[in-house]
C-alpha cells in the first residue's frame, strides 16, 4: 500500500510541476472550453435531450376514431388514426389521464394505439407525476415498439406497440 502511495504522491508533484508553466496551463484551459462548447452542442441538439425542440405532430391519416359495437355496455371498435413519426424525435401530445394512462385506448402515436408498459398502473387513476384530467407533455418513438411520454408535472410513463385491434368503453 505505501508503494502506491509513493507512486501517487510522485505522479500529483509530476502534474503540479506542470501545471505551473504557463503554456500547459493555456493549453488545458484551451481543452477544457473545447470539450465543454462540444458538449454542450450535442446536449442542446439532441432531439430527445432536455432541451431538444418539441415537434408538432405530424397530420392524422385517418378521420374514423371509433365506431359502435352492438351488444350492451356502450363499447365501441377504436382505430389509430395518427401519422407517422420519426424514432428520437420529441412531438407535443397531450395525454387523457382522468382514468388512468392508458384507458381506454392508451396514447394514439405512430398509427398504433400504445399499451402501458407498467403492468400496475393501467386503467386506474391518474398517477403521482402527471397532471389531471390531461396532460400536456410529449411522445418520443425510443424504437419501433417502444414510446414514451414525459408528463408536464415531470412524470415518465413507456408503451409498448399494441399489434391487435381494440374494443373497449369509454372513460365516464
Amino acid at each position: 500500500m505505501d508503494r502506491w502511495r509513493r507512486i501517487a504522491a510522485a505522479v500529483v508533484g509530476r502534474l503540479a510541476q506542470l501545471w505551473r508553466m504557463p503554456q500547459v496551463r493555456a493549453g488545458g484551459a484551451g481543452v477544457v472550453i473545447v470539450l465543454l462548447v462540444i458538449g454542450s452542442i450535442l446536449f442542446v441538439r439532441n432531439p430527445a435531450g432536455p432541451f431538444g425542440r418539441v415537434e408538432p405532430l405530424p397530420p392524422n391519416a385517418g378521420t374514423l376514431t371509433r365506431i359502435p359495437v352492438l351488444g350492451s355496455g356502450h363499447r365501441f371498435l377504436f382505430f389509430p388514426v395518427s401519422g407517422r413519426v420519426t424514432a428520437g424525435v420529441k412531438y407535443g401530445y397531450v395525454l387523457l389521464t382522468h382514468c388512468g394512462l392508458d384507458y381506454p385506448t392508451g396514447p394514439d402515436f405512430d398509427g398504433s394505439f400504445w399499451d402501458l408498459a407498467d403492468s400496475v398502473q393501467p386503467n386506474q387513476n391518474t398517477p403521482p407525476g402527471f397532471a389531471q384530467p390531461e396532460d400536456h407533455g410529449y411522445m418520443i418513438l425510443v424504437s419501433a415498439n417502444t414510446a414514451e411520454f414525459h408528463s408536464s408535472a415531470g412524470g415518465v410513463a413507456r408503451y409498448t406497440r399494441r399489434t391487435k385491434a381494440l374494443i373497449a368503453g369509454l372513460c365516464m
